[in-house]
């Protein structure tokens, strides 16, 4: 693991528990899946855009 990945993540999550007390649990799990999903969603995206360029070959 890349040691300042390590300390960013730390930062993180340093900064998300006073903001689960503020906005409360449910909300923080969503914004949390939304997170992981969007740069997922961005790999997708790519590929679809890539397509019409692999199917000529």
């Amino acid at each position: 693991m890349d040691p300042n990945s390590f300390y960013a993540r730390r930062k993180e999550q340093k900064q998300i528990i006073p903001f689960i007390s503020k906005v409360g649990f449910p909300i923080v799990v969503t914004l949390y899946l939304l997170h992981r999903i969007e740069s997922k969603l961005d790999v997708v995206v790519q590929s679809i855009q890539n397509l019409p360029e692999r199917m000529k070959v």
